[in-house]
């Protein structure tokens, strides 16, 4: 057969409830991994004392001299919480094995989507993304999601509760990406969402006179956000991240269902600074 490896059959692999008590007993041996980061810990115990934690392929590794080569964070969270956990112990890994552990591309959630089938899956993900950020902090900047450390189920349940409206949104976005391609689509689609969620027939009327433009008269809260897109990175002025866009949006559409005019001067959402403002709600 050629100058192919020889299969290990000495290796254990074994779904194990782990213990506070077994998880110190492995820790023991811990000599050959990178240094344990405290806020990945920390993420793990509040999971594990939530009852969140879900079982995964990833095994914690014993190799063949008994040192643990993986799993030290979930160990060490197993332990600050007090809370047992369920994964796959693999004992009598070849020392060898270490050198190339975690080299693997990591799944992203748009992968998990569309395994699950959910059309459009980069987009809707993204749009997930959004919506839960904006669920738990009444901001939609996504970064707060590393802190959260919530696992893919939560993503892919809460986009099975409103796919019809998230699809829609995702829809809506591609229209308006179509026409400026600076407009960002969890930022559109999102905001679609949140708008309709207040009053769908309203959001869908005034997503269609944003694109169409036809008609819109100075004041028109659809005339003052075309013009905010339509500048989106035309200069330093009108650089805008994916919050920045949805707010606008959002802060467009309170006027418009409200009959309130408004210029494209006057349309504004302040981030950062003495005059900062919080996300925008209807």
């Amino acid at each position: 057969m050629g100058n192919q490896s020889a299969v290990p059959t000495d290796v254990d692999a074994t779904m194990y409830v782990v213990t506070p008590h077994h998880a110190a007993r492995l820790l023991e041996n811990n000599n050959s991994n990178r240094p344990i980061s405290d806020k990945t810990v920390k993420k793990y115990a509040n999971a594990m004392r939530a009852g969140e934690w879900e079982l995964t392929n990833d095994a914690i590794t014993i190799n063949t001299d008994g040192e643990l080569v993986n799993g030290q964070q979930r160990l060490t969270a197993c332990v600050d919480s007090g809370r047992s956990f369920p994964a796959l112990v693999m004992k009598g890994v070849p020392r060898s094995a270490f050198q190339v552990m975690d080299q693997g591309k990591k799944r992203t959630l748009s992968d998990i989507f569309s395994i699950e089938g959910i059309k459009n899956h980069s987009a809707a993900a993204a749009t997930t993304r959004f919506l839960v950020a904006h669920q738990h902090t009444g901001n939609p900047d996504t970064k707060v999601l590393t802190d959260l450390w919530l696992q893919p189920k939560k993503f892919v349940d809460y986009y099975r509760q409103e796919a019809d409206l998230i699809n829609k949104g995702v829809c809506k976005a591609a229209g308006l990406r179509h026409k400026w391609r600076g407009v960002t689509k969890s930022a559109a689609a999102g905001a679609f969402v949140i708008c309709a969620r207040v009053d769908y027939d309203a959001a869908v009327d005034f997503y269609a006179s944003i694109l169409d433009g036809i008609g819109l008269a100075k004041g028109d809260p659809c005339l003052a956000i075309r013009d905010k897109l339509t500048r989106i990175g035309t200069d330093d002025r009108h650089e805008m991240g994916t919050v920045e866009q949805a707010a606008l949006i959002i802060k467009a559409f309170k006027h418009f269902i409200e009959c309130r005019t408004i210029s494209p001067a006057y349309l504004k959402w302040r981030r950062f600074g003495k005059t900062a403002e919080k996300f925008p709600t209807i």
